[in-house]
């Protein structure tokens, strides 16, 4: 799983978020936040996902300062 978070494969990193809700609580949550500063949109979106399934209610600061981050804006 610790592999899958760190490949250059985008489909990787989105599977491993996937499944990272049966991992450790903790841990995952952590994977979670740091998965949403990815590169790629897809992943970062998985990210949300993942702490949703969480009840992640510690991220709100991250997820709320992520949003308005330039990285989700086009043009």
């Amino acid at each position: 799983l610790e592999r899958a978070l760190k490949s250059d494969e985008w489909f990787m990193r989105n599977a491993a978020l996937v499944v990272l809700p049966y991992a450790d609580r903790r841990w995952a949550v952590q994977q979670a936040i740091h998965a949403l500063s990815d590169p790629a949109l897809i992943v970062r979106t998985a990210a949300v996902k993942t702490l949703r399934q969480l009840h992640a209610t510690e991220s709100q600061a991250v997820l709320w300062e992520r949003l308005s981050d330039s990285q989700n804006y086009h043009r």
